[in-house]
């Protein structure tokens, strides 16, 4: 069926106020479901992760991969902006297709609020070595970002933190529906839009939407592979395409 994307965001009428309303509800109530998505997403049907990034996030744990998927879904939703695809005509539906964001002035795992959601089990859940390579990621994503002058799209911007969709669902446009709402969303207020990704695939993806990349970095992958390519796209300014 056509790709359906309902925002996750409050709106002025009274109508769209309750439907909001029934959103957040029904996503709060299927925090699993949107888990499951980001998951799928980046392992095989075995569950294994197939993903470099995730690997190295997690130590190569599938359990851990969950921990983490379920504190961003659920620190999202405190402070953030949950986007998604279904594969009906009306909500809800099967979810296909996720964006995890967050408005100017907000962030993933920036307050302790959010940390308390899930995060701050993960992180006494991580080895030392998978904390090292965090520290290192870091504080090259920082240094990287500075060199480029867009550090400030973290807070200033719609940063789009996570997106995912089913890797039985991938390639048919959920993913692309997804980030036209987010396009729609900033738009309204004259947002730019920030990302990053690290592989040449997903560049080449948000290349064909008008993202445009600023740079590249390559990040340590070890002990999973050498390293990943690490690009970051200029802001996006949906009312002129740049």
């Amino acid at each position: 069926m056509k790709p359906y994307s309902p925002i996750l965001r409050e709106r002025n009428s009274l109508s769209n106020y309750f439907f909001d309303i029934a959103l957040y509800i029904v996503l709060r109530r299927n925090i699993e479901e949107v888990v499951a998505v980001c998951c799928s997403a980046y392992t095989n049907p075995e569950g294994a992760i197939t993903d470099v990034l995730m690997r190295c996030y997690t130590g190569d744990s599938f359990k851990l991969l969950q921990l983490y998927m379920r504190a961003m879904t659920r620190a999202t939703l405190l402070e953030g902006q949950i986007f998604i695809a279904t594969d009906e005509d009306t909500f809800p539906g099967p979810i296909r297709s996720v964006a995890l964001c967050f408005p100017p002035g907000k962030g993933l795992f920036v307050s302790e609020e959010q940390k308390a959601l899930g995060y701050k089990d993960f992180e006494s859940s991580i080895t030392s070595e998978t904390r090292a390579w965090w520290d290192m990621l870091n504080k090259e994503t920082h240094d990287f970002m500075d060199g480029l002058k867009l550090s400030y799209l973290f807070m200033d911007g719609v940063w789009v933190s996570m997106m995912a969709t089913d890797r039985e669902f991938q390639n048919r446009g959920f993913g692309t529906a997804v980030i036209q709402d987010i396009k729609a969303y900033a738009a309204a207020d004259n947002w730019a839009i920030g990302l990053m990704t690290h592989s040449e695939s997903n560049r080449n993806w948000y290349a064909s939407l008008d993202f445009k990349v600023a740079g590249v970095r390559n990040i340590s992958a070890k002990p999973y592979e050498t390293h990943f390519p690490c690009f970051a796209f200029a802001p996006y300014l949906p009312d002129s395409g740049l």
